[in-house]
């Protein structure tokens, strides 16, 4: 299992700005990705994050399954909720 976190903050105030450029990347990722598998945002509050699980095959590489998350924290307490994640699924960071 892969973990992708894009990072960013919560709120309008920062939606479209270089703050948020992690949740774009996820963003354009799954737009991409979307004739593939259905994806849809699950708020995961145990995770303090925005959760999406699916199953992917790059190029060359065998079947993963990926869990992709948008913290809802803001950048600076982002490593809470990765924890959580990480913790929750028993991730390295080689994962």
């Amino acid at each position: 299992m892969k973990l992708i976190v894009g990072l960013g903050n919560p709120g309008e105030k920062y939606e479209q700005t270089r703050h948020n450029l992690g949740f774009m990347v996820l963003e354009r990722f799954l737009k991409d990705f979307e004739p593939v598998q259905k994806t849809i945002w699950e708020n995961q509050e145990k995770f303090k994050s925005d959760i999406v699980k699916l199953d992917w095959q790059p190029r060359h590489s065998r079947m993963e399954k990926v869990i992709l998350a948008k913290p809802k924290t803001y950048m600076n307490n982002s490593g809470l909720a990765v924890k959580l994640v990480t913790s929750y699924w028993r991730l390295e960071p080689s994962d």
